[in-house]
């Protein structure tokens, strides 16, 4: 029995599994003896947007205590969905399918990748709805391992065919083949319009909702229809459980179906004759059995809708014109059904002679085959302190380590209180130090200002005194001169003295008194002489 590994999502859009109930069944009719259906389980509490934390998700979990059971709680430890893990050895796997889907390169789908790398598995992808989400090197290295790839909108053959080869192939999603052939009608006249209710992101979960835009939309347009129409019978659908409250609360009159199981949707859908909504893939599911479908556009996704032949409303369109739309499809509506029909038929003929023309997959021995033994453990904590550490924290439970870490940090605070206690202590010391300094240098500024004008008083008392010296030196040059004059004067006089006492000598001498007569008469001669001249 053959192994395939489908990608998909489980108990999260019911509209991935329609198309894997299509891809299934376009393998069945590839495979008529059988095989074994596994899934690779994309549903994002399994598979984050981000790679897990220490791997552990990658443990077989031995529950021993309560913080093991809380860290299994709080962290996801372990992986116990009944699909494919990236623990189980794939050596058994003969084939992998990417079942249609706008997610089929992003981190979702990195273990899968890697599985694929691992054991060199053949790929085919029926029905991608996306160019390339992610070009990382493990993404872009397994492109070459894919012998058949269908998109289910034209734009995107282009835009792959850069990526892959064989070129891609434009069919319809294989959603369109998901129906039960028993279930396959022909539409004649509307009676029963199922409309397919949707919810914006304050109402239901990120990326399994519609924008507030639309939501306003299509209750605008449901209450009208259902005014418009009274002759028709009208039934909400929801896919996803947190629009049920709401859709209750929005049309309280109107009879609500919804099922936790996906394939309870086709007896939903079977009851009714022509399908309105923005979920692409409840058209599509309605579609399957020969019922036409009219898709409120709201993404990129909507351009699937015109595999399954469905018209389209824009959100931008008035709901008068919508209207007309509605009618339309209404009077339309048996031609519109047999057309369904065949292209069914075409599109699950197409799709099973390409697969069957591209893989030829060999038939495997297991003589030997011993996989590997994942043993569960007991202590998730070992090598992850992180863990243990933030498991204590949720719990409250004190960690002696923490305990300890808490003790050291209060010495510390303690410490680093007293030092901002010391060095508050020593700033106040340095403020005042400060203080005397700002006092000691006004004192100096004010001494300075002393010493300058003293300084001052001193270079005009130098200026005083030099004057003065001067004076003096003039006044002692002055002294000088009188004293030399007094002591010649003095000399004069000492020498007159001495004449005059020399004089008195002689006067007063014999000699001097004997000759006096002569004297007398040269005296009398020179009287005479002279007055002789004078005549």
């Amino acid at each position: 029995m053959l192994n395939i590994l489908f990608s998909t999502t489980r108990q999260w859009n019911v509209g991935d599994e329609f198309i894997l109930f299509g891809t299934i069944n376009l393998m069945k009719s590839v495979f008529p003896e059988g095989f074994n259906a596994i899934i690779y389980n994309r549903h994002p509490d399994l598979r984050t947007d981000i790679q897990p934390v220490c791997n552990l998700r990658n443990v077989k979990l031995f529950m021993t205590d309560e913080l093991t059971f809380a860290a299994d709680a709080n962290f996801r430890v372990g992986f116990r969905d009944n699909s494919f893990k990236l623990t189980t050895d794939g050596r058994f796997i003969d084939l992998v399918v990417f079942a249609g889907t706008p997610e089929w390169s992003n981190s979702r789908c990195f273990d899968l990748y890697e599985i694929i790398e691992k054991y060199d598995l053949p790929v085919i992808a029926l029905g991608i709805g996306n160019r390339i989400q992610d070009e990382c090197e493990l993404v872009m290295r397994n492109l070459s391992r894919f012998k058949l790839f269908t998109v289910r909108s034209p734009e995107f053959v282009e835009i792959l065919s850069e990526h892959i080869s064989p070129a891609p192939r434009f069919l319809p999603c294989p959603s369109l083949c998901s129906s039960a052939p028993e279930k396959i009608r022909t539409v004649e006249t509307v009676k029963h319009i199922g409309l397919i209710y949707s919810c914006d992101v304050n109402r239901s979960e990120i990326n399994n909702c519609v924008s507030t835009e639309t939501y306003n939309y299509l209750l605008a347009l449901f209450r009208r229809l259902k005014r418009e129409y009274p002759e028709h019978r009208f039934s909400l659908v929801c896919h996803y459980i947190d629009e049920l409250p709401f859709a209750h609360s929005d049309f309280p009159d109107t009879e609500v179906f919804y099922s936790y199981d996906a394939k309870d949707y086709y007896d939903i859908y079977h009851r009714f004759d022509l399908v309105i909504g923005a979920r692409v893939h409840g058209i599509g599911c309605a579609a399957s059995m020969g019922i036409p479908g009219i898709c409120i556009m709201h993404d990129f996704r909507g351009n699937t809708v015109n595999g399954f032949l469905a018209e389209t409303l824009s959100i931008s369109q008035p709901v008068e014109s919508a209207l007309e739309t509605v009618n339309q499809a209404i009077l339309t509506i048996a031609d519109k059904s047999k057309q369904l029909t065949e292209l069914i038929r075409k599109t699950a003929d197409l799709y099973v002679s390409l697969i069957c023309d591209t893989i030829d997959l060999p038939e495997k021995s297991f003589e030997g085959y011993s996989p590997p033994i994942l043993p569960p453990i007991s202590n998730v904590f070992e090598g992850r302190p992180h863990l243990l550490e933030a498991m204590h924290k949720l719990l409250g439970i004190p960690d002696p380590k923490i305990v300890e870490y808490d003790r050291v940090v209060a010495e510390r605070d303690q410490a680093l209180a007293e030092r901002n206690q010391a060095v508050a202590e020593r700033n106040q010391v340095v403020a005042e130090r400060n203080q005397a300094v700002a006092e000691r240098n006004q004192a100096v500024a004010e001494r300075d200002q002393a010493v300058a004008e003293r300084d001052q008083a001193v270079v005009k008392w130098d200026q005083a005194v030099a004057e003065r010296d001067q004076a003096v030196a003039e006044r002692n040059q002055a002294v000088a001169e009188r004293d030399q004059a007094v002591a010649e004067r003095d000399q004069a006089v000492a020498e007159w003295d001495q004449a005059v006492a020399e004089w008195d000598i002689l006067v007063n001498s014999t000699t001097w008194k004997m000759t006096a007569p002569l004297r007398a008469l040269l005296d009398f001669l020179k009287r005479l002489l002279k007055g002789t001249r004078v005549r």
